[in-house]
């Protein structure tokens, strides 16, 4: 018998705020999150990427910005932040 245990990954982990964004800041709140460097990346709708920052993690929250050097155009993006063993994703509205 083997005991398999799945730790879900769920949005509350990653918070994008405000959503919609306006402007070109992105907030980006870290909950529960092991130590360690996370890989934060948005994507367009079309699976590009167009923004790639690295954050380390040293407590279990983290709440930081995140300024694109280029302007978002507005649309649907997706936000991922990526760990060693987990992938967080959101879904982003740019107005």
């Amino acid at each position: 018998v083997i005991t398999v245990n799945f730790k879900q990954q769920t949005a509350n982990n990653v918070v994008v705020y405000p959503n919609p964004v306006k402007g070109n800041t992105i907030g980006l709140q870290l909950q529960d999150l092991e130590k360690g460097m996370y890989s934060v990346r948005i994507l367009s709708i079309e699976g590009k990427e167009v923004y790639k920052q690295q954050l380390q993690v040293n407590g279990s929250s983290l709440n930081t910005t995140i300024n694109p050097s280029t302007k978002l155009a507005q649309g649907t993006y997706t936000l991922q932040v990526v760990g060693k063993s987990t992938t967080y994703t959101q879904k982003v509205v740019v107005e």
